[in-house]
């Protein structure tokens, strides 16, 4: 069942005076379609208009009125609006498919959420606070701030505790209240701050919400028809209506709308909620009357008399600055202190700096306001639904009017005057009212939260309407700049279009006094009118107070430009001019001095454009003629003229520290023009070679600097203003509300001399300029003296001793370089690398009047271990870097020997290297190595570079000598330092195979005794030359011999083999393949007890990533004797005590005994073969056995190539006790009929477990193999 209810709220709206004065007051009427569950609706729950007899063709219902006084009579009205309701303009807004969504109030939804807001009057008093504290205390240089000063900052930053805090607050209340200033602590400033932080949360960057555009319903559109009073009455949704101030009318009450029509609706309700009015027939006044102090006579009260300024923030508040940006800019200048920890005291850190943004008026009450009314909205639509309800003033406010006051006018202004078009699909009018600014209210764009977010700001004027879009290009959803689109949607056909009223509004300009009102608008757009003059009973409360506009954005320093392009080491900043000990200067060094640029806005706020009628009709074209930037190219002419804006109150360039004039001294010159303001004339300055104060010619525009050979001067560069500028300056009207002090007449004249000389670095920052005059080479070359490298042990560093000679007034500091090579066995990397290090040791800085330098330095290493280092000492002029040249050469790199580039002497890392496409860059010793000096490049064979590929090489050489070079001294760089005990993986016996060959016979030897220990990454942890270490008892007997740190071996106890000489102990002679025999006594277990070391190299197994050593023992003949190795990391080239590392012992491993296979032809017949095997054999009862077996090349070549030849098996016979083992065997075809292989095997038998008496198994010992 379908169902509707018509609200009709009376709106009081002034008093007409005459003879017989009349009441007016308008009627709105809020739809609320609806229908039960029996309605049959669309798959998303709505109807369509059509079911709505009454509001498809609503304009044609004319209903009739009267108006009801609460204890006062029912009067019949008279519609007075000024036009009829227009069916048409209904019809094409309204079609009969309009989507209709039942209305449903939810009074659960918005009058529940958190409201998240940022006290903005707060905020800027604590950062007013902080600048003010600042530049009195650092006027002229920036502030450099010692720990406590930074920590006191860093207090600020907010922390979970205070998200906790607030978060409660907000849990309790949804909406923070305003608090007083009164001895704010930082606590408090914090809280605030969290607020910010979480009113902007930081989102991703790369996640970017597109807005959608919303499909409306009936209601919606209705809703959204309120910005449009005058559309409400032409689609007759608003009826203004007259009726007779009768006498019966009571002066204050409650009066309601009295409908009279008809609905061909069956279920229509009329509800008319009683609105509280006052009348005030002497002052023509009826209206709504308010339910608190903050409306008065229709006027928002923005000033509260009663408001203690130094103690609490005022209800609402002007400003002038961008709140947004100056509050997240302090948030994040205190994010980056938080960030750092060590400070450069003698640096410099300026605050961030403010930005004008027209005016705004801020409400510091508005979100708890708003908690309120959206809370006081439910109870009120029950009453509403049930027939009662009474409406005051606030809660008819549909939004604000603004007016402005200006000092040039002296009068008032709407900033809500507006031609409005509106299109309706065919049909479209024209109507001129007053707009209105409203509430914006959001929620998370991300949609990550319910939270409401509600800004304290009501409006910024920045010189134009705040109902209408400022003329020009916009930034589109892409980021892209773009003409500003108002098209309709699909289902709600009204494009609308607005511009000022001609003429309506003043000039926002800096230096005049400006006064707002706000006054309150009603749901029919009712207001006061905006010429009427102020009420005398609100004058002091509804207008604040007369406000001069500043300009807050410091006058930046002048441009910096080119004449010519700069040298190596020069910059725009940077001017070089250059010669040597005994030649003069190549040419002179010139840069422009332009001023600053400024926006279109900033001009314009300054008055710019402005001529006594108005605005000059050629600032457009101005505009776009100096809408442009100096290029990074060079300016070659003597005159350079301006391609932007200027900033008007820059006007000149201000000087401290010029070579010649002193170092405090200012010297000011000024920026002329021609005729207008943008013709501002730049000029050019210009170092020379010599001496003397600097030179200004006017009618040149040149400015000379003098300076003499090897001197450097660093000079500030700002702007300076005038007298009236510095009135303009928001900053000083700051600083001179910050203390008490300045009001002594003395204080702010020294401010003032300040900020006109430019010296005020909050009102014009400076830049620095660098002037050097370079000579090109010290006098001599250093010459060491001598030189020691002293360590101790466990140091990581050599103490460099000695005296290095040269010539102090050409050299500005000696380099104490060094180079040597290491190896590297970085995890990282697939193998052990030998890196070649470059390091500066020292810097000696050179007293001009010495000629002698001692050393006395420590080289640090970063680690213990050995190597042997060159060092040389560069003698380097002061100004080196200002003789490179920059060069692009192409190379083909096509063997292992240097390819030589077009020039030597190459600077070092300045190079380049690129493929033949640009698009990859290699890296040096990676790809390729370079030999700075020879100018060499080489491809490295394990790099990306192919052999024969040609490769782009940018570098940077010098072309003339500018340092001078020692000969080169090389030390041998001890280890200090145990080596790390080596990382045993395992050992492994091994056998050296020997073939001899002659016509008949064939002898293979296989030499046993060795073993090979392999060992886990890293190696070399002592430096180049680490060995591994076996070590050994120096004799062969001893009462007290250290059994768990020395190497042994002994016989296999289940063999008996042959008796022979077999010493107890190894020693030194034993270890065949040792590098390196010492005795030592600084073993880590045992120290100053003498010890021998076998050193053994070790070696890189590529394949598994590890290390081996292979060890060869002399063992006797003994057959497979054990041996226990202990070894040690072992560093030859090592301090005392730090030869060893830590012992680690090895398990008993057997090492195998030497073998000799002899094949032998039978010369009589050629299938036959004779074979012997001997070497050492244990002896007993337990004999092994030798089989020959014969395998023949598979002739299909499958996969195993060799097959065995069945049936043969032949059994040596041994003799001799049994080390030799002999026999015979016979082929099954002639001697190279066909592939064969003869494989020998020898077993080994021995004893195992059992019951049963001689069990014994066998092992093989021994594979030989012969192809024949």
């Amino acid at each position: 069942m379908l169902k509707q209810t018509v609200l009709w709220t009376a709106h009081p709206n002034g008093i007409i005076a005459g003879h017989h004065p009349r009441l007016r007051l308008s009627a709105v009427v809020s739809p609320r379609l609806m229908s039960d569950a029996t309605e049959p609706t669309h798959s998303d729950g709505t109807l369509e208009l059509q079911q709505f007899p009454d509001f498809l063709s609503w304009p044609e219902k004319n209903p009739k009125f009267s108006i009801r006084f609460t204890n006062g009579p029912t009067l019949k009205a008279t519609v007075v609006s000024t036009t009829t309701p227009r069916l048409e303009l209904w019809k094409a807004l309204f079609p009969a498919e309009t989507s209709v969504l039942p209305y449903e109030f939810n009074p659960d939804d918005f009058h529940t959420r958190k409201i998240r807001s940022y006290p903005v009057g707060n905020i800027l008093q604590m950062i007013k606070r902080v600048y003010q504290d600042v530049v009195l205390k650092h006027p002229t240089e920036n502030p450099r701030f010692d720990e406590e000063g930074w920590y006191y900052l860093r207090q600020l930053i907010p922390t979970n505790q205070d998200k906790k805090d607030i978060e409660t607050m907000l849990k309790e209340q949804l909406a923070l209240p305003r608090e007083s200033i009164k001895e704010r602590d930082i606590d408090q400033w914090r809280k605030d701050l969290y607020q910010l932080q979480q009113f902007y949360p930081q989102l991703d960057p790369q996640t970017r919400v597109e807005p959608k555009i919303p499909t409306l319903d009936f209601h919606q559109v209705i809703s959204s028809l309120g910005d449009y009073p005058l559309l409400l009455r032409e689609l007759g949704l608003t009826f203004d209506l007259e009726v007779d101030l009768e006498a019966g009318i009571p002066l204050t009450g409650s009066v309601a709308i009295v409908p009279n029509w008809s609905s061909a609706l069956g279920d229509s309700i009329d509800r008319c909620p009683e609105t509280m009015y006052s009348i005030d027939p002497a002052h023509n006044i009826f209206t709504a009357t308010p339910a608190n102090l903050g409306i008065s006579e229709g006027y928002v009260q923005l000033v509260n008399m009663r408001n203690n300024p130094l103690e609490d923030v005022e209800p609402y508040s002007v400003i002038q600055v961008d709140a947004d940006s100056t509050s997240l800019k302090f948030l994040e200048f205190l994010r980056n202190i938080e960030g750092i920890r060590e400070w450069d005291q003698s640096a410099g850190s300026a605050l961030p700096s403010f930005r004008s943004n027209g005016i705004s008026i801020v409400h510091a009450d508005r979100a708890s306001e708003l908690s309120q009314s959206l809370n006081d909205s439910v109870g009120l639509n029950t009453d509403v639904e049930g027939g009662a309800g009474i409406l005051f003033a606030e809660q008819l406010v549909r939004g604000y009017r603004v007016d402005v006051w200006d000092s040039e006018s002296e009068a008032w202004h709407s900033l809500c005057r507006r031609e409005g078009k509106y299109d309706f699909g065919n049909h479209g009018i024209r109507l001129t009212d007053e707009g209105f600014i409203s509430m914006g209210l959001t929620t998370a764009a991300d949609k990550t939260s319910l939270d409401l977010y509600l800004h304290q700001s009501l409006f910024t004027w920045g010189g134009w309407s705040l109902v209408a879009p400022r003329p020009g290009k916009v930034i589109d959803p892409q980021d892209a700049v773009a003409s500003a689109s108002n098209n309709a949607s699909s289902n709600f056909q009204l494009e609308t279009h607005f511009k000022p009223v001609a003429g309506s509004l003043p000039r926002l300009r800096f230096g005049r006094a400006y006064r707002f009102r706000m006054r309150t608008v009603d749901l029919a757009g009712n207001s006061r009118d905006w010429n009427e003059e102020l009420p005398k009973s609100v004058t002091d409360t509804a207008q604040t107070r007369e406000q001069f506009y500043n300009r807050y954005e410091p006058v930046e320093s002048p441009v910096v430009v080119l004449r010519k392009d700069t040298g190596p080491g020069e910059s725009v900043h940077h001017l070089i001019i250059r010669s040597n000990y005994n030649s003069s200067v190549e040419a002179y060094n010139e840069r422009h001095i332009a001023p600053p640029k400024v926006s279109q806005v900033m001009a314009e706020q300054h008055g710019c454009f402005d001529i006594s009628s108005g605005l000059d009709p050629n600032a457009y074209q101005l505009m776009i003629n100096k809408d442009g930037s100096f290029s990074d190219k060079p300016h070659e002419e003597s005159q350079l003229r301006l391609p932007y804006l200027p900033d008007p109150i820059s006007r000149g360039a201000a000087f401290l520290g010029l070579p010649g004039s002193g170092m405090d001294k200012i010297m000011m010159v000024p920026f002329s023009t021609e005729g207008d303001w943008f013709e501002t004339l730049p000029f050019r300055l210009r170092l020379e070679d010599g001496t003397g104060k600097p030179n200004w010619d006017p009618h040149r525009r040149l400015l000379k600097v003098y300076l003499p050979k090897a001197e450097t001067a660093t000079i500030r560069l700002s702007s300076y203003l005038s007298d009236e500028d510095y009135n303009l300056m928001g900053i000083r009207q700051m600083i001179e509300e910050a203390d008490p002090a300045l009001a002594s007449a003395a204080t702010r004249d020294y401010l003032r001399r300040l900020a006109l000389e430019g010296r005020l670095w909050m009102l014009t920052p400076n830049r620095e300029l660098t002037l050097v005059h370079a000579v090109r080479q010290p006098l001599i070359e250093p010459v060491f003296q001598q030189v020691m490298a002293n360590r101790e042990k466990s140091q990581t560093y050599v103490t460099l001793n000695g005296s290095i000679g040269m010539d102090g007034k050409s050299t500005v500091k000696l380099d104490i370089n060094a180079c040597w090579q290491e190896p590297v066995d970085a995890l990282s990397e697939p193998k052990c690398m030998t890196i070649s290090h470059k390091a500066h040791v020292c810097e000696i800085k050179v007293d001009a009047a010495k000629n002698e330098a001692n050393l006395g330095y420590r080289h640090e290493f970063g680690d213990t271990k050995y190597r042997q280092v060159t060092y040389t000492a560069d003698a380097t002029s002061r100004f080196s870097e200002y003789f490179h040249k920059r060069y692009e050469d192409w190379c083909t790199l096509n063997r292992s020997q240097g390819t030589e580039l077009r020039h030597t002497r190459i600077v070092e890392n300045t190079e380049n290297v690129l493929s033949k496409d640009k698009k990859i860059k290699y890296e040096r010793i990676k790809d390729y190595t370079i030999d700075y000096g020879s100018g060499t490049i080489t491809r490295t064979t394990t790099g990306a570079i192919r052999k024969g590929e040609s490769v782009h090489v940018l570098y940077s050489y010098l072309p003339g000598e500018i340092t001078r070079s020692s000969e080169s001294v090389t030390v041998d760089i001890y280890n200090s330092a145990p080596p790390a005990a080596p990382k045993v993986l395992y050992a492994v016996p091994t056998f050296e195979w020997e073939h001899e060959h002659d016509m008949s016979e064939t002898k293979i030897h296989r030499k046993g005794g060795g073993l090979r220990i392999y060992l886990d990454r890293p190696w070399f942890s002592s430096g180049e030359g680490e060995l591994l270490g076996v070590i050994l008892w120096p004799g062969l007997t001893g009462t007290s011999i250290p059994v768990p740190y020395i190497t042994q071996w002994g016989k296999d106890g289940i063999r008996n083999g042959e008796a022979r000489a077999f010493p107890a102990l190894p020693q030194l002679k034993d270890f065949k393949l040792a590098v390196a025999r010492d005795t030592v006594n600084d073993l880590q277990e045992l120290p100053n007890e003498d010890f021998h070391v076998a050193g053994h190299t070790v070696q890189y197994d590529q394949d598994h990533k590890r290390w081996y050593c292979n060890v060869d023992i002399n063992t006797y003949d003994e057959y497979y004797p054990f041996v226990r190795l202990a070894l040690a990391g072992y560093q030859p080239m090592s301090l005392n005590g730090a030869h060893l590392s830590p012992v680690v012992l090895l398990d008993f491993i057997q090492t195998t005994s030497n073998r000799l296979v002899t094949f032998q032809e039978d010369p009589t017949d050629s299938r036959k073969i004779n074979i012997s095997l001997s070497g050492p054999a244990p002896s007993g009862a337990l004999v092994g056995a030798v089989v020959v077996k014969l395998e023949t090349m598979d002739p299909y070549k499958h996969e195993q190539g060799w097959l065995p030849v069945p049936n043969f098996t032949y059994y040596l016979a041994p003799i001799e006790n049994p080390e030799t083992w002999i026999g015979q065997v016979t082929l099954p075809s002639p001697r190279g009929d066909k592939p064969y292989r003869l494989i020998v095997c020898e077993y080994e038998r021995y004893e195992i477990d059992g019951d049963a008496p001689n069990n014994s198994d066998m092992r093989l010992v021994c594979t030989v193999e012969f192809e024949m």
